[in-house]
């Protein structure tokens, strides 16, 4: 499973570079990196380790066709960079969001998991044997793993927050939310997201 989803990454980079070969200005973007010297990139190099502003507007110009290509590539430090500029603007839209909510299922115990892997039997015996199946599915079935957890989460939303069904949920109206997933260390899925909710007060008024 993981190497499929480094297939697909590699597949939505292709598709990155494929834009960006076709634009107009190719010809320009080659002879940029032709043009750049070994100082150059080491100064920038240095800027970056020192956070600092990239002043060359050749290696400016390069680091934008790189984030370009990057968006097209899930998990990438482009796509948080376009996901960032998504909040931004449902934050002018919705204006501020009222609550900030952390989504992480426990897999290792939830017997949603068992049965989505297509395993029915009676959790009240052998507590000792069901605490290592429930730990064997959860660490070698990715895909049940990953369908458990979208499970939980469309529940969330859907359900307790309601969003987007029209109906009022726990927190209220929702107006809208966004949701981030990132993945611990041995690959457990957890999501991070904002939630707007309705009526909520419009920067004009705030700045008012």
């Amino acid at each position: 499973m993981y190497l499929l989803y480094d297939r697909l990454q590699l597949q939505s980079s292709s598709i990155g570079h494929k834009l960006l070969v076709r634009r107009q200005n190719w010809k320009s973007t080659t002879d940029d990196i032709s043009s750049l010297t070994v100082d150059e990139l080491e100064d920038a190099a240095k800027a970056i380790a020192e956070r600092q502003t990239i002043n060359n507007p050749i290696i400016r110009r390069l680091q934008e066709n790189i984030t370009s290509i990057g968006m097209q590539v899930p998990g990438s430090f482009s796509e948080k960079l376009q996901f960032r500029s998504k909040i931004r603007g449902l934050n002018v839209r919705h204006a501020m969001p009222d609550i900030w909510m952390t989504i992480n299922p426990s897999d290792l115990k939830n017997p949603l998991v068992l049965n989505l892997a297509g395993l029915e039997y009676s959790g009240d015996a052998l507590p000792t044997a069901n605490a290592a199946i429930h730990r064997t599915i959860a660490t070698s079935n990715p895909v049940t793993v990953a369908q458990f957890f979208h499970h939980i989460c469309k529940g969330v939303f859907d359900g307790l927050l309601g969003t987007n069904t029209g109906r009022i949920g726990i927190l209220g109206q929702v107006a809208n939310h966004f949701g981030v997933v990132e993945t611990n260390g041995r690959g457990m899925l957890h999501l991070h997201a904002l939630v707007w909710l309705a009526g909520n007060i419009s920067f004009s008024i705030l700045r008012d």
